[in-house]
Formats: C-alpha cells, structure tokens, sequence
C-alpha cells in the first residue's frame, strides 16, 4: 500500500463513520469534519500535481494523525 491510498482510505473511513450517524452527539463538528477531508483530498492531489513527493511531503504530514492505524508505516514519518 502506498502513502498515497494509505491516506485516501483513511479518508474514506472518517467520511464513513461520520455520515453513518454514529456520533449524532459527538462533542465536535460533524461537518468540519468533513471539510477536513475535502480539504485533505485536495491537499493529497495538489502535492502530486505539484510533484511534494519527498520524504518531508504535504502527505507524510497529513499521515501523522494516524500514526496509530495498524496499516501505518514508520518510514512514512516525516
């Protein structure tokens, strides 16, 4: 798996948890939330478009704040 689709489907399980309803009384945004994951997709596609594929890339980055998924790689640790 790459960084890459690593984050993507990240992505995709907050989006899910989120619309599923799970947490109607969550003591957060639901809806910033999910900006936040636009906002990340958009993120992902711009530093590839813009060629930020280093070690130290926008995605590395953005992969820290799920350093504790199993999937998660200590390579990709900026």
């Amino acid at each position: 798996m790459t960084l890459t689709e690593f984050l993507l489907a990240r992505i995709a399980e907050d989006e899910e948890f989120i619309g599923a309803g799970w947490l109607e009384d969550a003591p957060f945004d639901m809806d910033r939330v999910l900006v936040e994951c636009q906002e990340k997709r958009a993120l992902i596609s711009l530093a590839k478009e813009i060629g930020l594929m280093t070690s130290a890339s926008v995605q590395h980055i953005l992969a820290l704040s799920y350093v504790d998924h199993p999937d998660y790689l200590p390579e990709w640790r900026p």
